[in-house]
């Protein structure tokens, strides 16, 4: 969670300095489900991406790139969360980035424009947490094939692996 006790100009620099950063390259000590959130992020652009249904895209997109959830290692599971984890993170990172930019745009009374900072900022915060819990997955097995479920906590319906058919597709 950011601390919106921090001063806006200390947190405009820091998180400007992380949205500038470039993303660090991978190598043979990387963990694999690193190397599979530093490759969805390349491809994938954060305009137009819809946090909230993250996990969702995480998953048709795992699926694309090593196949059925019933071929996934735990590094593919991993690589679910901290993928979805990374899209909340990052689309965090470039709104309280806009937010604060605006902020400091402002014109009129410091006084007032502390006060709405403090408040913006916390509602902000509120917000990105309440995002970052909508993306925190289903702790149950899919309903038809016992596979863990691709879905977010709290869902409704059928707990779904993501998958179709529902048949292992492993080789034994």
């Amino acid at each position: 969670v950011n601390c919106t006790e921090e001063s806006m100009q200390h947190r405009i620099e820091l998180i400007g300095d992380r949205l500038a950063r470039p993303a660090q390259q991978a190598d043979e000590t990387t963990p694999p489900h690193k190397v599979l959130t530093a490759q969805f992020l390349a491809a994938c652009a954060d305009g137009g991406l819809e946090a909230k249904i993250a996990r969702s895209l995480v998953s048709k997109w795992l699926i694309d790139k090593v196949g059925h959830p019933s071929l996934w290692s735990a590094n593919e599971w991993r690589a679910l969360n901290s993928i979805s984890d990374a899209i909340v993170s990052r689309r965090a990172n470039r709104v309280e980035y806009w937010l604060l930019m605006s902020l400091k745009e402002a014109q009129g009374r410091k006084s007032a424009i502390k006060r709405w900072s403090a408040e913006l900022r916390t509602l902000l915060h509120t917000s990105l947490d309440e995002l970052w819990t909508a993306t925190r997955p289903c702790n149950c097995t899919c309903t038809n094939c016992q596979l863990p479920c691709a879905l977010v906590r709290n869902h409704r319906g059928f707990h779904d692996c993501g998958g179709d058919g529902h048949r292992c597709h492993r080789t034994v």
